[in-house]
C-alpha cells in the first residue's frame, strides 16, 4: 500500500511539471506568433481605413479617449490597486450601488485601457478580483485580473487621472493567460485599526470623550504616571494578542458568519497568524491588528475582533473564544464596526512558483513605497482622523454588554446543547454540496 502510495504522489508531481512546461511553451508560442504576425504586415492604410503602426505593422483603432491603440496588444495583466471604501459599497459591482469595481472599469475605459465594445461586459475581458471586501472596508492592495491594452506607454498614470483621489492604481504585471486573481490567490492579509484604549477594561467610555490610558496622578510626578502608564499599556496589548492568537490554525468558525452551519465544510477556515503593533497620530495610541488567512467567510474577521475585544474589557471570559470555535451550537458573536477593516496583502506563492520565471513573481514588493505612502496618508488618517471613528468606537462598545450577548451563559448554554444532542437552525437545512 505504501509503494502505490508513493508512485501517486510521484505521478502527481510528475503530472504538474508536465502541465507547467505545456502552458510556458503555449506562453512562449503565442508571443512568438503575435510578434510575426506584426511585423508581417505593411504599414499602409488597409479595406477598413484602419491605420497601419510603420514600425510592427500592427493596426491601430482609436479608443475611448480618442488616442490610436494597437488592438492585438490586449494583455493578461493583475493590476495592483488601492482605495478607501467609505464612499463606497463593497468592491465587487452591483446593480444600483456605487462600487470601487464601477469606478475603475471606467477609468480604465476612458484611460483606453479597455475598448467600447468591451466596456460594461467585465466578462469579456475576464476581470476577476482577488479579494471581495464589503461595503465600508478599504484596501491598502487589492489585485484585480484582466484582459488590457497596455498601449500606448503610460496607462497607469492615464487611469489614475481618471481616478478620484480615493482610488489608485500602483501599477500591473503581465500574467499567463489562465490566471485567476481570485482561484489563484493563496493568502490574503488584512489589517483592523483600533484606539488602544478600546482595549483597556478599566477605560470608561462616554461618548467619544475619553482619559487617556496613560495619565497618572498621585504622588511620584508626571515622570511616574507616564511610566506607569506605558507599562499598563504593553500589557493591555501583549493580553490582546494572546486573545487574538487562540484563533490561529485550523478551525471551524460558523459563528463567526452567517449562514453557515457547524457541519459545513465552508464553515473551517485556516488563520496562519495574528499579531498586533501600534503607531502614533495626533498624540494618540492607535492599534494595528494584522490576521493572515487563505481565506475568510462574511463577517468572519470583524467578529473574531468583536469578541477579543469583548474578553479585553472583561466582559467576556477567556473561554468563550474557546467555545465558539468547537461548539456546535451557533453563538451570537459581537461584530466589530465595518470602516476600521482593510485589506493589506493578497499573496500569490503557488502561482509563482509556477509561472514566475514567465513575467517575473506577483508582489507588492515593486510599489511598496507607493503602497504604504497611499496608505498612511489616505487609509489610515482618514480612518483615525474621521469624525466618525471615535464616535462609532464608543457607541459599538456602549453596546457591547454581557444582557445583550450572554457571554456568561456561553458554558452552560453550550453543555445542555451539546448533552441534548441538539441541532442548530443550520444543521437542519441540507448540507450544501462541497466546494471543487
Amino acid at each position: 500500500m505504501a509503494a502505490t502510495g508513493d508512485g501517486e504522489v510521484n505521478e502527481a508531481v510528475k503530472n504538474e511539471a508536465m502541465e507547467a512546461k505545456e502552458e510556458e511553451a503555449a506562453e512562449v508560442k503565442n508571443e512568438a506568433v503575435e510578434a510575426k504576425e506584426g511585423s508581417a504586415r505593411s504599414h499602409v492604410t488597409n479595406e477598413m481605413g484602419q491605420t497601419l503602426n510603420t514600425e510592427t505593422g500592427r493596426e491601430y483603432e482609436t479608443n475611448a479617449a480618442g488616442q490610436k491603440i494597437n488592438k492585438m496588444k490586449k494583455r493578461k495583466v493583475a493590476l495592483y490597486i488601492g482605495y478607501y471604501g467609505a464612499a463606497y459599497q463593497g468592491m465587487q459591482r452591483n446593480p444600483g450601488a456605487h462600487t470601487i469595481e464601477d469606478v475603475l472599469e471606467k477609468a480604465i475605459h476612458e484611460a483606453g485601457g479597455i475598448s467600447d465594445n468591451n466596456f460594461g461586459e467585465l466578462q469579456k475581458i475576464s476581470w476577476m478580483r482577488a479579494a471581495r471586501t464589503d461595503k465600508g472596508v478599504s484596501a491598502a492592495c487589492n489585485v484585480v485580473s484582466l484582459k488590457m491594452v497596455l498601449e500606448p506607454e503610460g496607462i497607469v498614470e492615464r487611469i489614475n487621472e481618471k481616478l478620484p483621489d480615493d482610488v489608485r492604481v500602483f501599477g500591473y504585471f503581465r500574467v499567463t493567460n489562465g490566471f485567476c486573481a481570485r482561484k489563484m490567490c493563496d493568502r490574503r492579509r488584512y489589517g483592523y485599526v483600533l484606539p488602544l484604549w478600546a482595549l483597556d477594561p478599566s477605560h470608561p467610555v462616554r461618548g467619544n470623550k475619553r482619559q487617556k490610558t496613560s495619565e497618572g496622578s498621585g504622588p511620584g510626578g508626571a515622570t511616574t504616571g507616564e511610566e506607569t502608564g506605558r507599562a499598563r499599556e504593553e500589557e493591555i496589548l501583549e493580553r490582546f494578542n494572546r486573545i487574538l492568537k487562540e484563533y490561529e490554525g485550523t478551525h471551524n468558525f460558523h459563528s463567526f458568519t452567517k449562514g453557515k452551519a457547524w457541519n459545513e465544510p465552508q464553515a473551517q477556515r485556516y488563520i496562519l497568524n495574528w499579531k498586533t503593533e501600534t503607531f502614533e497620530l495626533n498624540g494618540e495610541t492607535y492599534v494595528k491588528c494584522e490576521v493572515l488567512g487563505q481565506s475568510f467567510l462574511y463577517h468572519q474577521i470583524r467578529k473574531m475582533i468583536g469578541l477579543a475585544l469583548a474578553i479585553s474589557r472583561n466582559i467576556a471570559p477567556e473561554s468563550v473564544l474557546g467555545l465558539a470555535l468547537a461548539s456546535r451550537k451557533k453563538f451570537n458573536v459581537p461584530v466589530a464596526p465595518e470602516f476600521p477593516l482593510y485589506l493589506e496583502e493578497c499573496v500569490f506563492n503557488s502561482y509563482n512558483k509556477k509561472h514566475g520565471h514567465l513575467h517575473g513573481d506577483l508582489s507588492r514588493d515593486r510599489f511598496v513605497d507607493t503602497i504604504n505612502d497611499f496608505k498612511r496618508t489616505t487609509i489610515d488618517r482618514n480612518i483615525v482622523e474621521s469624525e466618525e471613528f471615535n464616535d462609532d468606537v464608543s457607541t459599538w462598545l456602549r453596546g457591547l454588554k454581557d444582557e445583550l450577548y450572554q457571554f456568561s451563559k456561553w458554558e452552560a448554554i453550550h453543555a445542555e446543547f451539546s448533552g441534548n444532542g441538539k441541532k442548530s437552525p443550520e444543521e437542519t437545512r441540507e448540507a450544501p454540496p462541497k466546494e471543487a
